[in-house]
């Protein structure tokens, strides 16, 4: 049985209430743990509690809507940080905080950028290999995809693309059995 902190005293606690199983907050099966975190956001000792875990530094379980992991990137001075309505948050110019504001509907402008450019990048790389292949359809469609027009080895792998398309295509409708003739 887990022992709980002084302040958390009678039913005013999620955790406390009876008929509570107080060990979802310190289990290691993660459908525990984001039980216990649900619960934990109509807590009103949440942010008491929050507080008591990060400075007592909490190796273990759910502590004021935070498991270990979460409590520890907050101390560690990765940037992570909690808004005005206590969720955690990546620090800006990540792709993890740039998903946060999708998932939040915020518009963050360091972010956007930072989308941006990561994107611009992953497609740099891939043009990268499809020009080492010659050039290809796919390298032309990256090409546009960045705003620049294709190369010649790209327009040129775009072109055989197209011939194979309609040889291959008119190569099966050939071989499409005609109707038996009647007599």
């Amino acid at each position: 049985m887990i022992t709980l902190p002084d302040f958390i005293n009678g039913p005013r606690a999620t955790c406390a209430r009876p008929g509570t199983d107080p060990d979802i907050w310190h289990s290691k099966n993660p459908a525990h743990r984001t039980a216990a975190k649900t619960a934990c956001t109509t807590c009103p000792l949440l942010n008491v509690c929050r507080t008591w875990a990060l400075n007592t530094r909490q190796p273990h379980g759910v502590w004021g809507g935070l498991d270990h992991a979460e409590r520890t990137n907050l101390t560690n001075g990765s940037g992570w940080w909690l808004d005005h309505q206590g969720r955690l948050r990546h620090p800006c110019g990540s792709l993890y905080a740039f998903r946060s504001h999708q998932t939040y509907g915020e518009k963050c402008d360091t972010c956007t950028a930072a989308h941006t450019a990561h994107v611009e990048q992953q497609r740099r790389a891939q043009l990268a290999i499809e020009h080492a292949k010659g050039g290809s359809a796919r390298g032309y469609d990256i090409h546009r995809r960045l705003g620049e027009p294709a190369c010649e080895r790209c327009l040129a792998g775009k072109a055989a693309a197209g011939r194979a398309s309609r040889k291959h295509t008119g190569a099966r409708r050939r071989r499409r059995p005609t109707a038996p003739v009647a007599a």
